[in-house]
C-alpha cells in the first residue's frame, strides 16, 4: 500500500478522509465539502495529464516505468487508475473503449489508427494498425517507434525489423 504523503494527487488530509471516514461522517455537511474538494483535486489532476502527456520527457517517462514490475505500488496505481476511469466513464454513459482508442492514438503522433471491436462473448478487442508511411522514405529511415508499430501490427516480423536496423546502421556508418 502506498505510504501516506503530501506529494501525490491527494493531500494527506484527503487520504485520511478516504481511508478513515465512516459512512455517517461522509454523509454530513463537512463530509460533502470534503468530497467536493477531493472531486475538484481529482479533476485538476486529470487535467494535469494533458501537460504530462505532451511535455513530460521520454527519458523521464521511461525511468518512471522502468520501476515495473518490481514496484507493486506503481503497478497497483496504474491498475486502479484504469479501473477508476473505466467505472467513472461507464457509470456516466460514456464508452471507455472510445476514450481508450483515442488515447492510444495520441502517443505516436497519429501514426496509428485503431478501433475497438466487440465480438460478443470475448469482450472488446483493440485493433491498431500503423497508418500508411511516407513512400518517399526508405524503410531504414523509419524511426524506432515506427518500426515498433509495424512489428506490433504484424506488418513486419522480427527478422525484417533486424534487417531494417542493420541497413540503418550501415547508412549511418557511411554518412
Amino acid at each position: 500500500m502506498r505510504q501516506e504523503t503530501n506529494s501525490g494527487l491527494l493531500s494527506l488530509r484527503d487520504q485520511q478522509y478516504l481511508n478513515q471516514a465512516t459512512t455517517e461522517q461522509k454523509q454530513t455537511e463537512k463530509g460533502e465539502i470534503d468530497r467536493t474538494r477531493i472531486q475538484e483535486e481529482i479533476y485538476h489532476g486529470l487535467i494535469d495529464f494533458i501537460l504530462i502527456d505532451s511535455d513530460f520527457d521520454n527519458e523521464d517517462r521511461r525511468k518512471l516505468f522502468d520501476r515495473l514490475p518490481e514496484d507493486r505500488d506503481l503497478q497497483n496505481g496504474i491498475e486502479s487508475t484504469l479501473s477508476f476511469l473505466y467505472r467513472g466513464l461507464e457509470d456516466t454513459g460514456h464508452d471507455f473503449e472510445d476514450f481508450l482508442t483515442s488515447g492510444l492514438q495520441r502517443p505516436v503522433g497519429e501514426l496509428l489508427f485503431g478501433q475497438i471491436t466487440r465480438n460478443g462473448k470475448d469482450g472488446p478487442t483493440l485493433e491498431l494498425e500503423p497508418k500508411f508511411f511516407d513512400v518517399n522514405r526508405e524503410p531504414d529511415e523509419y524511426t524506432d517507434e515506427e518500426l515498433g508499430l509495424l512489428l506490433y501490427a504484424g506488418q513486419i516480423d522480427g527478422a525484417e525489423a533486424l534487417d531494417i536496423l542493420k541497413a540503418r546502421k550501415e547508412r549511418e556508418d557511411n554518412e
